[in-house]
């Protein structure tokens, strides 16, 4: 006898259901879209252009950031730049030439700095007891 009650027997479904998974996948896209930029820092400078030979050194540079507003930013090798004054500056030079008297120093500065600017940043250098300084160029052709 059927009952009106009686339960109809359903089929078990074992299919993934992977819209979740796409929901994650997507947000995580996302979240690296927006965090991918700002992972790569850096000081804007427009370079001058100049024909010069490609520097090789052995050790990473240390490379001073002159920006147009006159701000100074040490990046040591591939780190992060920091701001620095020019007092703090050359005991961080004169404290990496203690650890390493061939370490490179290279002069990131844009090409629309007052010479005056310029001229400030290499006498603190020379203070700090540099006696080689390489200028960062862009190519003549760029």
């Amino acid at each position: 006898m059927s009952t009106p009650f009686a339960r109809k027997k359903k089929r078990l479904d074992s299919s993934i259901n992977v819209v979740p998974y796409i929901d994650v996948m997507l947000v995580l896209l996302v979240i690296f879209m927006v965090t991918a930029p700002l992972i790569t820092a850096g000081v804007q400078v427009n370079l001058p252009k100049a024909d010069a030979a490609a520097i090789t050194t052995q050790s990473l540079p240390l490379i001073i950031n002159l920006t147009l507003d006159e701000e100074l930013t040490l990046s040591a090798g591939n780190g992060e730049p920091e701001l620095l004054g020019i007092d703090s500056l050359v005991y961080r030079l004169s404290e990496a030439r203690a650890q390493d008297p061939n370490v490179a120093i290279l002069i990131n500065a844009d090409g629309d700095n007052r010479y005056g600017a310029i001229m400030a940043l290499t006498a603190a250098l020379q203070q700090a007891g540099v006696t080689q300084v390489g200028f960062l160029t862009r190519s003549a052709d760029s």
